[in-house]
This record gives C-alpha cells, sequence and structure tokens, in this order.
C-alpha cells in the first residue's frame, strides 16, 4: 500500500523541474522544522512535493489564517494521503520505499544529532545487555554516556521509555526503523550546530548539521504557515510590548505535554508566589480531567493583569522578545533550540522520549539552564517553582553563557559560518542528483 501511495505521487509530480519529496512523521515537533527546511530549499529554486496524512493536512488547514501566504507561490506544494492502514498495522517507512523505488533520499533528524546517535547505538546496547531487544526496556538501572561531552542518561529514561508495554513497543520500534533509515540514507540532516553537539556530530560522516532552523523574522507575527497543528495568538505580542525588559516567565510545555489538575494547579500557585508577569501556552488537550470552577484564570491574573494565557503562541517570536527572561520547558528539541537561539535560561521540566536528554544538555554540558525537581508524590509543587524560578533570575552567570551560546549559534547560520557551509553542501548535492 506505502508503495503504491509513493508511485501515485510520484506520478503527481512535474518532471520538467528539479523536485524533493518531504515526509514528516505525523507529530508537530516533526511537522514544524520540515517545513521550514523546506523553505530553505525552495529559496534555492527547488521545487517541494510536501506530504501531509490527510488528519494532519485538515489540522493544518484550520489553524491557518485567512491571510496567510500560499505557499504554493513559493515552490512549496502541499499534498496529503490516507496512509490506508489500520492503526494496529505496522507503516512503511519512507527511506526503505524510496530505496526500493531507486530515488535518492537523506534522513531528517528533527531532535538532537544525540538522539540518532542513541537510536544507531540500539543494536550495541541490546548486545551488551543494556536493553531488551523486544521493546528497549533496560535490564539494569545505569548512567551510560556514549561519548565525551554527550549527555548522560539514566536507561530508565531512554527515549523510547513510556507507560504501557504495548505503547512502548511500538515507540522503540520507530527508534530502531530510524536506525536502519540513518543506514540507508545518503545523509542524516540535523537541527543542531556543530558548536553545541560537535561529539555527536563527529560519530558518524553522515551527520550533516543544518541548523539552527528558523522562520524570517522578517515574516508576519505568525511562524510560517502549514507548519502549526494550532491556530496561534499573536495578541500575546502586544501584551509583551507592554513588559519591561527581561521581566517575563514564558512557560510552554509543546505539543503532547499533559498535566492533571494537580499539578497544574501547583504551576498555577507557583505563578502567584512569585508575583512576576508570565505568558502561559495552555494548549487545547494539555489538561488530563476538567478542572471546572478551580482553574480560574481571572484567580490567577489577579486584578493587576500581571500574567497572560494563550492557547498557541508564535514562540520564536515569542523567545526573540527583549521581555522574556527565562523560558518554563518541556526540553522538547524545537523549544531547546529556538531557546538557544535567542538566549534564554531554561527552567526544564521534561516529560518523557527524548526531553530527558535534552534536559542533560541544558543543565550539564551546556549550563544554561536548572532542574524542577519533582516531590516524592511525583508532582513539582509551587514551593520548588517559586524557589527555582528565582534562583535560575539570579544567576548571572547561566544568563552570561546564555548569551554566548546564542552568539555561537547565529555565527552557524551565517554565511560562511558551519550549517551554512553544510546546508550549501548539500544542495549541491541535491542538484547533482
Amino acid at each position: 500500500m506505502i508503495i503504491q501511495l509513493a508511485k501515485k505521487i510520484i506520478r503527481m509530480i512535474s518532471t520538467r523541474k528539479q523536485r524533493v519529496m518531504v515526509v514528516p512523521c505525523p507529530a508537530q515537533g516533526h511537522v514544524k522544522p520540515l517545513v521550514l527546511f523546506s523553505h530553505k530549499l525552495a529559496q534555492h529554486g527547488f521545487r517541494i512535493t510536501f506530504v501531509y496524512t490527510d488528519f494532519d493536512h485538515n489540522r493544518i488547514s484550520s489553524a491557518k489564517k485567512d491571510d496567510d501566504d500560499d505557499d504554493n507561490n513559493n515552490n512549496i506544494e502541499f499534498v496529503s494521503i490516507p496512509d490506508g492502514l489500520r492503526p494496529e498495522d505496522d507503516r512503511g517507512c519512507a527511506m526503505e520505499v524510496a530505496t526500493k523505488l531507486g530515488i535518492k533520499g537523506a534522513v531528517f533528524c528533527p531532535s538532537s544529532a544525540a538522539l540518532l546517535v542513541h537510536a544507531r547505538y540500539i543494536p550495541n546496547m541490546v548486545n551488551q545487555g543494556i536493553m531488551d531487544e523486544s521493546d528497549g526496556t533496560s535490564i539494569h538501572k545505569q548512567i551510560i554516556q556514549l561519548s565525551p561531552n554527550m549527555p548522560s542518561i539514566n536507561t530508565e529514561k531512554f527515549p523510547w521509555t513510556i507507560d504501557g508495554s504495548t505503547k512502548q513497543k511500538r515507540l522503540f520500534q520507530v527508534y530502531f526503523k530510524a536506525c536502519q533509515a540513518s543506514e540507508i540514507a545518503e545523509w542524516c540532516l540535523c537541527n543542531t550546530t556543530y558548536d553545541i553537539e560537535s561529539s555527536a556530530l563527529s560519530l558518524n560522516p553522515k551527520f550533516l548539521s543544518i541548523g539552527p532552523l528558523m522562520a524570517n523574522q522578517a515574516n508576519n507575527s505568525s511562524d510560517i504557515p502549514g507548519s502549526q497543528f494550532w491556530a496561534e495568538d499573536s495578541s500575546c505580542l502586544n501584551w509583551l510590548d507592554q513588559q519591561k525588559p527581561c521581566s517575563v516567565i514564558y512557560i510552554a510545555f509543546g505539543s503532547l505535554t499533559i498535566h492533571d489538575n494537580t499539578q497544574i494547579l501547583e504551576l498555577a500557585r507557583g505563578l502567584e508566589l512569585i508575583g512576576k508577569p508570565f505568558l502561559w501556552v495552555v494548549r487545547p488537550g494539555f489538561m488530563s480531567g476538567d478542572l471546572g470552577h478551580e482553574f480560574d484564570p481571572i484567580r490567577i491574573l489577579g486584578n493587576n493583569n500581571f500574567g497572560k494565557l494563550v492557547s498557541w503562541a508564535p514562540q520564536q517570536k515569542v523567545l526573540s522578545h527583549p521581555s522574556i527572561a527565562c523560558f518554563v520547558s518541556h526540553c522538547g528539541w524545537n523549544s531547546t533550540i529556538e531557546g538557544l537561539s535567542n538566549g534564554v535560561p531554561f527552567l526544564c521540566w521534561p516529560y518523557f522520549g527524548d526531553q530527558f536528554l535534552d534536559k542533560a544538555y541544558i543543565c550539564d554540558v551546556w549550563k544554561v539552564g536548572i532542574e524542577l525537581e519533582p516531590s516524592e508524590s511525583g508532582i513539582i509543587l509551587s514551593q520548588e517553582i517559586e524557589i527555582k524560578v528565582n534562583k535560575l533570575l539570579g544567576d548571572e552567570e547561566i544568563r552570561k553563557k546564555s548569551i554566548q551560546l546564542k552568539e555561537m549559534i547565529l555565527k552557524n547560520i551565517a554565511k560562511d559560518g558551519q550549517s551554512f557551509k553544510n546546508l550549501d553542501k548539500f544542495i549541491k548535492w541535491l542538484e547533482e542528483t
């Protein structure tokens, strides 16, 4: 079925101009950077066919604003297809399909290069008795570090570790297939820079750092159309304009994090205790259960209106705003790279997956943030939030390192920077393919 769908798309593509087919995993964290990457290629004259699933296409279409640009005028054609399979069926890897059809391809890694290294190291860890080969469960609790200057990871916090053996087994297979895809691909493109992940990137000559991928700041207040699953509330930018420089706490937990009522109320109480301006992204589906009358924004914000809630924010614009003081984050890679690129210190609140790996980078390797520690009950209490926010805002060394890292990263995407050169190298490869 997958091969038939791929052949159908190929027939749709004109051969008169050079084309690139882009196939993301159906998740917000994968779609957004690939849309940004597609725009980079389109700016160099390539014709892009960006393939959504029907489900994602409908979500993104409903999130678009009426005045969003028509991407087809920018050499990008968005198409959608059903995957044609039942939920319990196995999905075919796009790279495997391309190989069978004789099409050269590259893997795009929307997470850290360190995560890709861990995925490629799965067979070794199975052979060494570190994990079970069926679902990736750790056999013995231990801390491992695959290379110097890479973050250490607790084997109980592998990126594929989630509650429920069936779900974990499926996720583990996704990572294992990513490992296989990276083996047969010509390139492994990483949304990162060499300076911040030199150890991981140096482990394989296929790894090519081309990041950070960011929207053009000259665009309107929204991120590039076609990349968001929820409509952005740009009113928060006007609100930020009214705040003092380096005064606002920005809280956002990405597209998948879910917290229960108890945790949400502890966070709200923590913000009340801190008493500083905050911008809090409360995504639809972010809360498990119904807080009802207990979750009262007016009570949280107070009569002096020192905080603002939005359902989804233009995050790159928010993080680049001079009023932002720190970022309370789940440490997803997109959020991590955007925060680093804007010199914003982190308060780390990882939820699952590669977020624990990213947290280790932030706190232990780059030292541009600190971690929130849960209580014995697993809840991060309001007092912990108050203490850690105040500690972070008062740490001049973390702020200094954050600015230094920002400058280092931006040099990479400037003309003649390493990421700039790597992207140019890949574009030349495309032209010769």
